[in-house]
């Protein structure tokens, strides 16, 4: 039991070490424009790197534990998980779908790095639980401390999964997923770009123009999948059934349907913008549009 236990221990601790130096890595790259790691400089890379480190690197680190490992490995989302890695791995410079070995290979990466996740936080769950239900059942432990970390226990279970990054998640997939509701290379390029450029946006309108620098990484920090909602859609006044017409069956008014201010029209090529600034102009709608901040709670 001591040898799982220093185990856990280590993992949290390199665990933390880990997203601390990815933490600060991306704040590098986001001072540098995206030059770290890249030869050239690019606003794209830079804005994305600061909207990962606020929503969702620093979440994970203030709720660190092995235990949380086990998201990976959750039956309700590994198998998008092993579609999302498949698309965005690539074996030799080229797409791992484009061979069979390549896919074998990475699926074969996937495997066991999940194993090995679901392990640390089966031994995890195992040796913290064990831990917290002696104190429990020892009189010489009994009190309000060790309900607390009783409760500790409890709220690293509960938190094991991010739910609103998976609220998120599902938004942009509505947004950019397509019919077929899975992304496509194309497909989620625009949704890189989206997030790119609604932290340009918020930067340069509070943190430079405004100068309210807390405020401004505040927001870019704490935005929901709410606040994503009210900045794509825009409801209308009418009535979204019309009973009068085709002889009096319920039919969608166009008018009155809820208006995407994103399309896939509108956004130009994906592949080609993703890696360009120019995309920035583009990536909201006409030339030259802004954000909507105001419509984000304060």
């Amino acid at each position: 039991f001591a040898t799982i236990a220093a185990t856990i221990a280590f993992c949290e601790v390199v665990g933390v070490a880990a997203l601390i130096f990815k933490s600060v890595r991306k704040l590098a790259q986001f001072s540098l424009h995206g030059k770290i790691l890249y030869r050239t400089q690019s606003e794209y890379k830079a804005y994305l790197s600061i909207d990962e480190l606020l929503q969702k690197t620093i979440p994970v680190i203030g709720t660190f534990s092995a235990v949380k490992l086990a998201s990976l490995v959750h039956p309700s989302s590994i198998l998008n998980a092993y579609q999302d890695f498949i698309q965005e791995s690539a074996f030799w410079g080229q797409p791992c779908e484009d061979s069979a070995i390549g896919l074998i290979c990475v699926t074969v990466r996937f495997g066991v790095t999940r194993v090995i996740c679901a392990a640390i936080a089966l031994m995890a769950f195992g040796t913290k639980a064990v831990v917290v239900g002696a104190k429990l059942v020892n009189p010489s432990y009994a009190g309000l401390r060790t309900w607390a970390e009783a409760l500790a226990l409890l709220t690293s279970c509960i938190g094991a999964v991010h739910i609103e990054q998976k609220l998120q998640d599902r938004v942009f997939l509505f947004l950019f997923g397509g019919g077929d509701a899975e992304y496509q290379d194309e497909e989620r390029s625009l949704r890189n770009v989206y997030r790119a450029r609604l932290a340009k946006q918020i930067w340069a309108d509070i943190w430079q123009k405004n100068r309210a620098r807390m405020k401004a990484i505040a927001l870019m920090a704490t935005i929901d999948h709410l606040d994503l909602q009210r900045l794509v859609v825009e409801s209308s006044n009418e009535h979204i059934f019309d009973l009068d017409r085709q002889m009096g069956a319920p039919a969608i008014s166009p008018q009155a349907f809820p208006c995407i201010l994103l399309s896939h029209n509108s956004c130009g090529d994906a592949k080609r913008a993703s890696s360009q600034l120019e995309f920035f102009d583009a990536g909201m709608g006409p030339r030259g549009t802004s954000l909507p901040l105001t419509s984000l709670r304060p």
